[in-house]
């Protein structure tokens, strides 16, 4: 709500469900478009599928905290 009142770009992920009622992360992405003369007409923008390189990155995140627990449990 903020990048629209300022009328700025924005980005953010989120998950979304898909028709088949699987939830997918994603990431939105939108710029301001405005007329010639300066009105705002809204925002122009992409979706973007990323749930493989989110999962990919949660899982390794996991890892290096159950690597990080079990070397101070071994010191």
């Amino acid at each position: 709500m903020r990048a629209f009142d300022a009328r700025e770009p924005f980005e953010l992920e989120y998950r979304m469900r898909r028709h088949d009622g699987e939830y997918r992360w994603v990431l939105d992405r939108a710029a301001p478009v405005s007329s010639p003369d300066g009105l705002f007409l809204g925002y122009a923008g992409a979706v973007t599928d990323i749930h493989e390189g989110r999962c990919a990155a949660d899982a390794l995140a996991r890892s290096l905290e159950r690597e990080r627990k079990l070397r101070i449990a071994t010191e």
